[in-house]
């Protein structure tokens, strides 16, 4: 008897530190139980899936939990190791893996956020690409561009010259290189975006100046833009012009998704501090947006995929989350504000 008690107090006193383990861990832990629905989730987990209160996702399975990469988790196989992207920018290293349980295997799924430090290696590759590229490009522009110059001024002293007709083409190709220099100094732009100068910003003011430059185009498109605004005085620390060059590119991104025709609503939220951008465009099919925030992804045929990577830029510098979801005929990209 002795024996036994002594056996029992250690599997209890090791179950206590298991526990007491999982729930320090920084990783998030998800326990399901053997029909696959969800048992626990730890602290680390909570906060990395956005979950205020576990009771909210327990006894669901993974797919009918709402959970922000819940499909995705659902599909992982035993023992497979794979980095998940949410519909924002969130990065997740994701594993699953089992514990036996009363002689069956008890699954349950780890989670590690990759973002930062994904995204840093990310931007480090993008900026020496384009670096690369605008010193070559425009070394090469300028030498083009000031041989054409010479040449059309010759053309023009000399109209009876019998290679005028060439001066159209020589015309075209001048203008071809000054855009194409253009191209390459907007990417340049995304490189060279300053650090932002913080001070206390109204979030109902800042969505007033947004519909402020963008009605007329939105009237012009015969679409309807209207603004919720919370009925406090909140307040974020931001950099105002910064942030409003991104409402506004989102607002655009709106407009043009939407064509002619349809709504647009800017809602302020106090609780928590946050700011969404709501439109009845076509829904954004989940392949679109894993890569949305991909650096010179567009679905534009004439875009060049940098609008939504200084969107990017400028929120992480500012620390915000962020996150786009699109259903039932509504599309609604979501900001974060940090509070702290």
């Amino acid at each position: 008897m002795a024996q036994l008690k002594a056996e029992r107090l250690q599997v209890r006193e090791k179950n206590h530190f298991l526990d007491l383990l999982i729930q320090a861990s920084p990783q998030g832990v998800v326990i399901l139980d053997f029909d696959e629905r969800i048992t626990e989730i730890n602290s680390a987990g909570l906060r990395l899936l956005n979950i205020s209160d576990i009771n909210e996702v327990k006894g669901r399975t993974l797919p009918e939990s709402d959970l922000i990469i819940g499909k995705q988790l659902a599909g992982l196989k035993p023992n497979e190791d794979l980095v998940i992207r949410s519909s924002g920018i969130t990065m997740y290293r994701c594993s699953r893996s089992s514990f036996i349980d009363r002689g069956f295997a008890h699954p349950f799924i780890l989670i590690e956020e990759l973002t930062h430090e994904l995204l840093k290696t990310e931007k480090k590759s993008y900026e020496n690409v384009i670096r690369m590229m605008a010193h070559e490009v425009n070394n090469s522009v300028g030498a083009v561009s000031s041989t054409l110059n010479v040449i059309s001024d010759t053309l023009r002293q000399d109209e009876s010259n019998e290679l005028a007709d060439v001066l159209p083409a020589v015309e075209a190709s001048f203008d071809r290189c000054r855009h194409l220099g253009e191209f390459i100094s907007n990417f340049a732009e995304v490189v060279k975006i300053p650090r932002p100068t913080l001070s206390k910003v109204s979030i109902n003011e800042l969505a007033k100046s947004v519909d402020a430059l963008t009605r007329i185009e939105c009237r012009r498109r015969n679409t309807q833009l209207t603004l919720y605004l919370t009925t406090d005085t909140d307040t974020a620390y931001i950099d105002g012009i910064q942030f409003e060059q991104v409402l506004v590119n989102i607002v655009k991104n709106a407009y043009e998704a939407i064509g002619e025709g349809g709504e647009i609503q800017v809602v302020t939220n106090s609780h928590p501090l946050s700011i969404m951008i709501i439109n009845n465009g076509p829904d954004i099919s989940d392949e679109v947006k894993q890569k949305l925030f991909t650096p010179f992804f567009t679905t534009k045929s004439k875009g060049q995929g940098i609008g939504l990577m200084f969107v990017r830029e400028v929120l992480l510098n500012h620390r915000c989350k962020f996150d786009l979801s699109s259903k039932d005929g509504w599309t609604k990209f979501e900001i974060l504000f940090n509070e702290e």
